[in-house]
């Protein structure tokens, strides 16, 4: 018989690993096709299973430059900075190119 195989988890590399920490995934819906395409997205992400705390963010495109006159508003900016403060990810559709 060959060597004793090792264990799955000793192959796989720790970051990817399941924690107990809960982790943070900030939403820009974007414009154009991006609503539909994140809410596909977030229908994966429900599917399986994964203890996510979602965070949504205001408009980014034409939509925030008609609003407030740029297409990365502050507001949007501060958001994201939010996000990866504590530790997360941001998922986000297209926005003005």
């Amino acid at each position: 018989m060959g060597a004793a195989r090792e264990s799955s988890t000793e192959m796989v590399p720790a970051s990817i690993l399941p924690t107990t920490r809960r982790r943070v995934l900030g939403v820009l819906r974007g414009e154009g096709i991006g609503p539909e395409v994140i809410d596909v997205a977030l229908e994966v992400l429900d599917a399986l299973g994964l203890d996510i705390e979602l965070r949504h963010g205001g408009p980014i495109g034409f939509e925030a430059a008609r609003i407030g006159g740029k297409v990365l508003t502050d507001e949007v900016i501060e958001f994201c900075a939010a996000i990866f403060g504590d530790g997360g990810a941001v998922l986000r559709g297209p926005g003005c190119g």
